[in-house]
């Protein structure tokens, strides 16, 4: 009877490393896959000096913001400063501070999972329940990614 129940737990054991390294295998994939976008991102903003004008709402709002000059052509041409490229990286720096924190905080919950599971922590939590809400967190991380 004692021998079985060891069984068992060393069975839900290797469940949870196989779980762990496929949550921590598709976790690095994300991350890759985000610093990639970050960097074609930051890449574009400043590489890309000029805004894009195939929208006419978009010229339309130059002209009632004043910010731009009309060229002998009588073609609206953008006067732009740094302002708007300021802002596009001001966002794109808020957006990797948080890809960061949130990047830590799924670093620090797997190793913590691990030390309980190990027993090199003690806790009164449920290590299922903390692979599942780590999941969780994990896949509405992705899912604010990819639509935000």
């Amino acid at each position: 009877m004692l021998h079985q129940r060891l069984q068992q737990y060393e069975n839900r054991w290797l469940e949870y490393e196989q779980k762990m390294k496929a949550m921590e295998e598709m976790w690095q994939k994300q991350m890759r896959s985000l610093q990639s976008s970050l960097s074609v991102a930051k890449k574009s903003l400043v590489l890309d000096e000029t805004p894009r004008m195939s929208d006419s709402s978009v010229d339309q709002s130059w002209e009632s913001n004043g910010n731009h000059h009309v060229s002998s052509g009588s073609q609206l041409v953008p006067h732009t400063g740094g302002r708007e490229m300021n802002a596009g990286l001001s966002v794109i720096s808020r957006l990797a501070e948080e890809f960061e924190q949130r990047s830590q905080v799924f670093a620090d919950d797997a190793k913590f999972l691990v030390e309980v599971k190990s027993g090199q922590a003690d806790a009164s939590l449920n290590p299922d329940m903390e692979l599942r809400r780590l999941s969780r967190t994990s896949t509405r991380g992705r899912k604010i990614s990819v639509d935000g």
